[in-house]
């Protein structure tokens, strides 16, 4: 659904992104993003929804990508190290040393035309910055949860896999600006529920106003 015509000068048009809120993401978190988007009506923007596709899939093909990149740079760097890596860094490198060439220079290109179609994306939602939860599950105290192969990286086939792969992939593998903050406070441990806004390239000072136009709502 698009946001209609260009708004006054310093309203920004911001797109919830519907993947979202088709299933994986727990109540609470959507209802902090709900929040924020409130905010940010309330301080004079304009809030809209879009859907990301294919950019939105791309998500663990991130992960699989870092994880080849980390497995190369080892080979390239590890001799440098005089620490012993933990065994969670260990289990993610080896699952990088488990893709191919071939597999690796298909990510690489799968990275460069997401990367080209990004413009599009936002335009064809008339909107400047997405809206969704850093992650989908709500944070839990250090030591209650145990990952399944214990590696730093999600790896596909894993029980946990669709949550962990998270929401952050969709500002690094688009190569944009992101910024995080903390939209709502968990209630059972306390801890904070974050919220990110995404942005086309070049609009990182937008994002820090955006931000701060948030807490201003909130304070």
């Amino acid at each position: 659904m698009g946001l209609g015509p260009r708004p006054e000068p310093g309203t920004r048009r911001i797109a919830l992104v519907e993947e979202v809120f088709e299933g994986g993401c727990a109540d609470e978190v959507l209802a902090a993003v709900e929040t924020v988007s409130s905010a940010l009506r309330g301080a004079g923007h304009e809030i809209g929804r879009a859907r990301l596709g294919e950019l939105w899939d791309c998500r663990g093909l991130a992960w699989e990508l870092c994880s080849a990149d980390a497995w190369r740079g080892h080979q390239v760097w590890g001799g440098w190290l005089n620490d012993d890596l933990h065994e969670s860094t260990w289990a993610a490198l080896r699952s990088g040393a488990l893709i191919s060439a071939e597999r690796h220079a298909e990510l690489g290109a799968r990275l460069v035309a997401q990367r080209a179609a990004v413009p599009a994306l936002f335009d064809a939602h008339d909107a400047d910055f997405w809206l969704l939860p850093l992650d989908p599950d709500v944070p839990r105290p250090i030591g209650t949860h145990t990952r399944a192969n214990n590696s730093t990286m999600p790896v596909s086939g894993d029980p946990d896999y669709d949550s962990r792969i998270g929401y952050t992939p969709v500002a690094s593998f688009a190569g944009l600006p992101a910024i995080t903050f903390p939209a709502a406070v968990g209630a059972e441990h306390g801890a904070p529920i974050a919220a990110q806004l995404v942005g086309r390239p070049g609009a990182d000072a937008d994002l820090i106003r955006l931000a701060r136009d948030v807490a201003a709502q909130r304070a």
